[in-house]
């Protein structure tokens, strides 16, 4: 009987990072901690750039999944280890928890060294910095596989990628040899809360924000920054109009989508609710996130609220369990985004596994997440026809800067965002009705396992694409330059094969065991002493470097010559005069 070839999983990132906490961190954090569960893999290898890295991502993995690290199916191992391995293990696919930039060059150093073409894959996160596009760029090349993928987070995320490879193509006039990586969609996961433990939470963070019994709490969770998340002066413009007693619904276009989709509810109070202002000292908008030390905007946000008459909590970096309660403890979850970098929403699932509706802009990703009138509202939003003047300045600019301007000129619908709000705050019914939807929307298409099931039916079914192996081997990445050939300047002399070396008293050293080489870190992995001794042997009377590279056999000339070089440069070897 046939043995099975084990499969193993490899990436080059850690998935857990410390620092700000984004939405990024969450989601590849969640991804790794789910993919340990659903433990599809024999062996999961991870590649980082040094030893240090390596021992605090060990200790993470020790730490975390105990299970998988005691039964020695984790292995943690610096980047210089990567070519060998990458040569002599069968990898099942490799993952990268950002495709951006290491995607396409891991593809040419698979096609360079790995006996089959394993998949790889890489997820999008925030695809709008100006840099990408170069970084992009190299993904479209002769030696993209059938079986590399991007996997877009959103249905938005799928188009712009398409639509940077479109751009690419037309704009440096690529033929189609020129291959970029299949885009597929596999949404972001989020961890399913108990609706007891919510519950539970629930009276807790109410008496902890001081919240009255009757009093509904609107919150919006994430970075407190308008040039990189949300603009939300409009958000608290239309708290104010929802409780102007001037502002009825009028059948403006912009309030239509709300307005149809509460009447269509069925839900009389909301309906009722359209034209009745809310009272304000009922209501609490509660602005949760990250902030930056000393970073004023919360406080300018407070002082505008309270300006408008409306009560306002500002709660700046809320912990895992702070962000929890705070989700138990409203009404509904407000996300007015209006910024390019945003291409999922994650707190969108979080709000909904919470079984929170939501007041969403129609942006993004957040329309593959929320349905509008069933699990929350879809603010109508209007962007930008043209932009060739902040195209033109977005590789001078900071990309905070570009993302700021794109943001100004992007609109969330005041009046209609003042209907939702009305509706959901004047329905309790619906309200609830809205929050069941949207947690049993979450628990089917965005819960961890599920996400993990898609993935492991991709990196399987990208095997099932042919691919010619050696037609990719010798396929050069033409971003990767010769550094032998452009500063060949630099050294007086290359080395040639006619050159003749011997082993010096230092060697004889080292042959002998009386002599111990230094190694330093990331570069012992090239140096094999079985190599070196078989060199020294060879040299123990004066040999031609041609002769020496006999050695090593087939395959790249450096690979023997770096061990050459390396006993000349440290005094094992010496060079002979004819």
């Amino acid at each position: 009987m046939e043995q099975r070839r084990p499969r193993i999983w490899a990436t080059l990132h850690p998935f857990f990072e410390s620092g700000d906490i984004m939405g990024r961190k969450v989601a590849n954090s969640g991804f790794l901690r789910a993919l340990f569960q659903a433990d599809p893999y024999d062996a999961y290898h991870f590649f980082l750039p040094d030893y240090n890295s390596c021992a605090s991502m060990s200790q993470i993995l020790r730490e975390r999944f105990p299970d998988a690290w005691r039964r020695n199916k984790v292995e943690v191992m610096p980047v210089a280890f990567l070519p060998r391995h990458i040569k002599a293990t069968p990898y099942h696919c490799f993952h990268l928890s950002d495709c951006v930039r290491q995607f396409a060059h891991l593809c040419r150093l698979r096609n360079f060294m790995a006996p089959e073409c394993f998949p790889i894959t890489g997820t999008t996160h925030t695809l709008s910095y100006a840099r990408y596009s170069a970084d992009f760029l190299g993904h479209v090349w002769t030696g993209t596989t059938a079986r590399d993928a991007v996997a877009a987070t959103s249905a938005a995320g799928q188009a712009v990628m398409r639509a940077y490879y479109r751009r690419l193509r037309e704009a440096f006039g690529l033929g189609p040899e020129f291959r970029e990586p299949r885009v597929v969609c596999i949404p972001l996961g989020t961890d399913m809360p108990d609706p007891e433990r919510l519950l539970a939470q629930r009276a807790g963070m109410r008496a902890k924000l001081e919240l009255e019994r009757d009093e509904r709490m609107l919150l919006t969770l994430g970075r407190f920054s308008h040039s990189s998340k949300m603009d939300l002066l409009p958000l608290l413009r239309a708290v104010k109009l929802a409780a102007s007693e001037s502002f009825a619904c009028a059948g403006r276009p912009e309030e239509d989508s709300v307005a149809s989709a509460v009447r269509a509810s069925g839900w009389k109070d909301a309906a009722s609710g359209l034209n009745r202002p809310i009272d304000l000292s009922a209501v609490r908008l509660v602005l949760a996130g990250w902030t930056d030390a000393g970073d004023d905007v919360p406080d300018t946000l407070a002082r505008f609220a309270q300006n408008l008459g409306i009560r306002c909590t500002i709660v700046k970096r809320p912990d895992d369990d702070a962000r929890e309660g705070l989700y138990a403890a409203a009404d509904m979850f407000i996300s007015p985004a209006d910024n390019v970098q945003e291409t999922f929403g994650l707190t969108l699932l979080e709000a909904g596994a919470a079984m929170l509706p939501a007041i969403a802009a129609d942006w993004s990703g957040y329309r593959d997440i929320v349905r509008h009138g069933e699990t929350g509202f879809l603010i109508p939003t209007i962007g930008p026809a043209d932009t060739s003047r902040t195209d033109v300045l977005a590789h001078i600019f900071y990309d905070n800067q570009t993302h700021l301007a794109l943001a100004q000129e992007t609109v969330v619908q005041i009046p209609a965002l003042a209907l939702a709000v009305r509706a959901l705050v004047h329905d309790s019914g619906l309200r609830a009705a809205m929050g069941r939807a949207a947690f049993e929307r979450v628990k089917r298409l965005f819960s961890w396992p599920g996400v993990i099931a898609q993935y492991v039916a991709l990196w399987d079914g990208l095997w099932s694409f042919p691919v010619e192996r050696e037609m990719f081997r010798d396929v050069t990445h033409p971003l990767h330059f010769s550094y032998a050939r452009v500063f060949s300047g630099h050294p007086a002399q290359v080395l040639q094969k006619d050159m003749l070396v011997r082993i010096s008293a230092l060697g004889q050293a080292l042959y002998r065991g009386k002599e111990a080489p230094a190694f330093y870190g990331g570069i012992e992995e090239r140096l094999e002493p079985q190599a070196i001794r078989r060199i020294l042997v060879r040299a123990m009377k004066p040999v031609s470097i041609g002769r020496l590279r006999d050695i090593f056999g087939p395959g790249p000339e450096e690979d023997g010559d770096c061990i050459v070089l390396w006993l000349l440069k440290q005094g094992y070897l010496e060079t002979v005069s004819r």
